[in-house]
């Protein structure tokens, strides 16, 4: 029963690192240029016009799994999402002003 706890901890631990760095992923390049975001990641899977003006980059995220230390649990795998990094334009670069992602425990 007490292995069976620790595991749920690890696996509860794991989830919520994984959270963590979808976030400070995509809010690392808020008030970057998209021209970073493309140098580092690679051209984005969309680009969307947006109606107000703004641009947003499309990058798929994660999609990776978790082996939870002394517990031989392998998994937590995660599907990934899409991230969406807003923009808007400033002359003649886009600066991202926002990251949204899907609203999930894990990305």
């Amino acid at each position: 029963m007490l292995r069976r706890c620790a595991g749920f901890v690890w696996v509860s631990a794991g989830a919520l690192m994984l959270a963590a760095c979808a976030s400070q992923f995509a809010n690392s390049y808020l008030g970057k240029d998209s021209v970073a975001l493309e140098l580092e990641n690679g051209k984005p899977v969309n680009i969307v016009e947006l109606p107000n003006g703004m641009r947003s980059f499309q990058y798929y995220w994660g999609g990776e799994s978790v082996v939870i230390p002394g517990t031989g649990v392998a998994g937590l795998g995660s599907p990934g999402c899409l991230i969406n990094f807003i923009a808007e334009r400033h002359g003649d670069r886009w600066v991202v002003v926002k990251a949204k992602w899907p609203d999930r425990l894990i990305c």
